[in-house]
């Protein structure tokens, strides 16, 4: 007989709690399934002085084993479980055994959140001197304890000012908002700098405040507002060394100078990360630099105009991402000179690469190595049997790829 490991490595996914429900998330063990009658026994109670489902086990609150996947025979594979009808404001302990047909394993890790004390609990960022339009951010780390944060009018940063983002936070931006006769997009203006580092299970969520899939429904409205490309504008960036790793970002880019514009191209990092459902995405407006800013193995799709732009001389490096379901790819400018290397472009409607006209470089854009959508290439006029996406002159997107990455 072979009982089930152990699991370890239980984690509640922040980004989900609401005011009544918590996901969790946690790998298959070795031995999980045995044959038919296999099941995860997931129970959880209210936090007092200590989470001591250890030794209270029997009275704890079972999960419904409707509401659980039932156990894989593969190990490590993913298992995700949503706990709904809980309680407001109230902090849970949560374990799990797994049940293989013939043996119970130990107990797992212990892992406790609080849900939400309200569904339109909102958390403002701390501002030198209190709240006003002139108002810089001071130094501070957001924790998901306190989601989800909102900002709702522009925010500035200090040049001195750290701003650290714990994995599992969500920040949303609120809508358009009205000055005298104009009304302006939600930007955040950054010369301090930014350290959003999340993990996998727990990225970081930067969306509109009618996004209800991330920390609920924060405007309680249900359905009668619904998120769209543009309803915040973005990140005006002026500073180095900023850090952006398992990163969310939706919703945004009505700011028209784009959904994240760097003034500085300095060792900035942009890794692991998901760009979607943007009005615009990423505008270079930036020098070059020894120690340029590094964009990779990240994910850019259906943006309405391009996912990434370089003006001036800006030197990135643009490596490993998948490029997809956008208006258009990279837009090469001025005398920028990126590196656009080893990544997938495809599906994009008007092109995967263009230079537009006010390129003046002799050198070609460096586009090799790159999947274009198709075995053959992207299509272009010297390459007659291209079927991937349309790159323009002046490009070199010599040894493509044959298959995706």
């Amino acid at each position: 007989a072979t009982l089930p490991d152990a699991i370890s490595d239980l984690e509640i996914l922040h980004i989900y709690t609401t005011a009544t429900s918590i996901k969790l998330s946690w790998t298959s063990p070795a031995n999980a399934n045995l044959g038919t009658g296999a099941y995860y026994d997931l129970r959880y109670k209210e936090k007092t002085q200590d989470c001591d489902l250890q030794t209270d086990w029997d009275n704890a609150t079972k999960a419904a084993t409707s509401s659980l996947p039932i156990p894989d025979s593969s190990v490590a594979q993913d298992q995700i479980a949503e706990i709904t009808d809980l309680s407001k404001g109230v902090n849970y302990c949560f374990a799990i055994k797994t049940f293989n047909n013939a043996f119970y394993s130990d107990i797992s890790n212990i892992a406790q959140t609080k849900t939400l004390a309200s569904q339109t609990q909102l958390t403002t960022l701390q501002y030198e001197g209190g709240w006003n339009y002139a108002a810089t951010m001071i130094t501070q780390t957001l924790t998901p304890d306190k989601n989800p944060y909102y900002i709702n009018r522009s925010a500035c940063m200090s040049s001195n000012s750290v701003l650290t983002i714990e994995p599992g936070v969500v920040i949303k931006f609120g809508p358009w908002y009205e000055e005298g006769w104009y009304k302006y997009p939600v930007i955040f203006f950054a010369t301090g700098q930014i350290k959003a580092k999340g993990t996998a299970k727990n990225p970081i969520v930067f969306t509109s405040i009618y996004d209800d899939t991330y920390a609920g429904d924060s405007n309680n409205d249900g359905n009668a507002t619904l998120p769209a490309a543009g309803n915040w504008g973005g990140f005006q960036i002026n500073s180095d060394n900023n850090i952006f790793d398992y990163v969310i970002i939706k919703y945004g880019g009505g700011d028209t100078r784009g959904l994240m514009t760097f003034y500085n191209n300095n060792n900035n990092i942009i890794s692991n990360s998901v760009f979607s459902n943007n009005l615009r995405s990423i505008d270079f407006q930036a020098y070059s630099s020894t120690q340029p800013t590094i964009i990779e193995t990240s994910d850019f799709s259906y943006t309405t105009s391009r996912s990434i732009t370089t003006h001036r001389s800006a030197n990135p490096i643009i490596r490993h991402n998948n490029i997809h379901h956008n208006y258009g790819g990279i837009d090469v400018a001025d005398q920028s000179e990126p590196v656009i290397n080893n990544n997938n472009i495809y599906n994009n409607t008007a092109y995967g690469v263009t230079i537009n006209q006010w390129y003046n470089l002799t050198n070609p854009v460096n586009a090799r190595f790159n999947w274009w959508g198709h075995e053959s290439g992207p299509t272009y006029s010297t390459n007659p049997l291209g079927q991937g996406d349309k790159v323009t002159n002046n490009i070199d997107y010599s040894n493509w790829a044959v298959v995706k990455y």
